[in-house]
């Protein structure tokens, strides 16, 4: 039986499921093209072994490159800075001044409350250890300094960009704004691999999707995005 593409993008289980499948895909294009790319920085580095380094910055910098792009396709626009527009790189409503703190305190509740019931399920998942961290803690010099600015600034932008910018418009061509936002979440928490760790990116996509909507722009969810990593490299350091 042949597939009528034309009428699964009309119905919105249809939709959802095409903006799923092409949200990861984007995701492990970008992934394979930035494995790629750093190859011949990795075999420069000689006695070093800087790949999660490199692909720390390069990713995310091929990965706010993409949604750009995708941005052009999908939405329009004659110019670069349309593409950022349609991103959601626009100046946040006067909402976000006292909407932005109570998102994070929703958001760090919400968090402790699954955190706990985690813990009760299984203690051992509830303290695995972020892959990430353990990159971190391994590192010092300019290493260090390459893997904090990946993780603390260009990850943020390029990630914000992408499952806030890029997705939630994209999903709310056919959906409602509640799906809009679980989706990107859900698929945020999955990027990140590990369980208890997709269990907080979920929470903390929810709270920044509900945020970006509200204010009609991301970089309130940017600046929340980069205080938590900042937060976060500062702990596992300490």
């Amino acid at each position: 039986m042949k597939l009528n593409l034309s009428r699964v993008k009309k119905s919105r289980f249809g939709w959802g499921i095409l903006i799923s499948i092409f949200a990861v895909w984007f995701f492990f294009t970008t992934s394979i093209v930035a494995g790629f790319v750093s190859l011949p920085i990795v075999f420069l580095a000689e006695n070093e072994d800087p790949v999660d380094v490199v692909m720390g910055v390069v990713f995310p910098i091929l990965f706010l490159l993409g949604s750009v792009l995708m941005s052009k396709i999908f939405f329009g626009g004659n110019s670069l800075k349309q593409y950022f527009i349609n991103l959601g790189f626009t100046r946040p409503k006067k909402n976000a001044l006292w909407l932005t703190p109570v998102v994070l305190v929703i958001y760090v509740l919400l968090l402790l409350i699954a955190v706990s019931f985690l813990f009760a399920v299984s203690p051992e998942l509830a303290k695995q250890e972020q892959d990430a961290a353990t990159v971190v803690k391994a590192l010092g010099g300019w290493r260090l300094f390459v893997m904090v600015l990946g993780v603390g600034v260009l990850t943020p932008v390029a990630e914000e960009a992408f499952f806030r910018g890029l997705l939630i418009p994209l999903y709310g061509k056919k959906l409602k704004i509640v799906a809009s936002i679980l989706i990107p979440a859900a698929l945020f928490g999955v990027a990140h691999g590990q369980i208890n760790v997709g269990i907080d990116t979920f929470i903390f996509g929810i709270t920044l999707g509900f945020l970006s909507w509200k204010v009609e722009s991301i970089y309130p969810a940017i600046g929340l995005h980069m205080l938590k990593n900042m937060l976060a490299v500062s702990v596992i350091l300490s």
